[in-house]
């Protein structure tokens, strides 16, 4: 029979003999695995190799559906298409490093937006320091652009206050919802909601309401 106060090697001598109860088996099954290395050391390589590939490949799949977008969303935010890959690759990177916490976020999508405006924003400042000129606001599509480009709709978003501009953006370039983009802008849903309503009103005024319902990307304002 066992008896308390075995030492360790007793007591395992005692499991392995049938003495001990499925608790004491479950607590010293890592002391034989340990006992054995390169069988515990094959099977935890196998398990996080395995976890790896399968974070790998749902990085993949995101990375392809949102860099198109992000890079037209910072050229047009920002008026500088080389500003607006070296900030979503940056983006990415910071993503990539980080994707055991990104990944289950509840919206992902605004964290991957904040990070790449606050970088391309400091390009930005660094450019104009450097310059001592502002950019202009064209637009300039990629070559995976999955929008046609409107010249005049656009010169008006261009006119847009800054943060006015980068909601609009967010919202119907970057398809992302208001909380979303309240994220990315650090500001509340209410505040979003608001500046939406007001570059509509805008827009509408300079471009007339026809103009927004004619399968541009701002054919979503009602």
């Amino acid at each position: 029979t066992c008896s308390t106060g075995q030492t360790l090697s007793e007591e395992s001598d005692a499991v392995h003999g049938g003495c001990g109860d499925k608790a004491a088996t479950k607590l010293l099954d890592p002391i034989w695995d340990f006992a054995r290395p390169k069988k515990y050391l094959e099977r935890v390589y196998v398990s996080r190799t395995r976890r790896l590939v399968e974070a790998m490949i749902h990085f993949e799949s995101w990375y392809q559906r949102e860099y198109p977008r992000i890079v037209n969303t910072l050229t047009l935010t920002t008026g500088d298409q080389q500003v607006a890959v070296d900030a979503a690759s940056e983006a990415f990177v910071r993503a990539l490093a980080k994707w055991d916490r990104v990944s289950v976020m509840e919206r992902p999508g605004g964290w991957l937006y904040k990070v790449a405006l606050n970088d391309a924003r400091k390009r930005l400042r660094k450019a104009r320091r450097d310059s001592d000129t502002a950019a202009e606001v064209p637009w300039a599509p990629t070559a995976t652009s999955p929008i046609e480009p409107d010249h005049e709709l656009w010169a008006a978003v261009a006119r847009l206050p800054q943060r006015t501009r980068e909601a609009v953006v967010l919202r119907y370039v970057a398809d992302l919802t208001e909380p979303a983009i309240a994220d990315a802008l650090g500001v509340r849903r209410g505040t979003v909601a608001t500046m939406l309503r007001r570059a509509h009103q805008k827009l509408a005024t300079e471009l007339g309401p026809g103009r927004l319902d004619e399968g541009t990307i701002l054919h979503a304002f009602q």
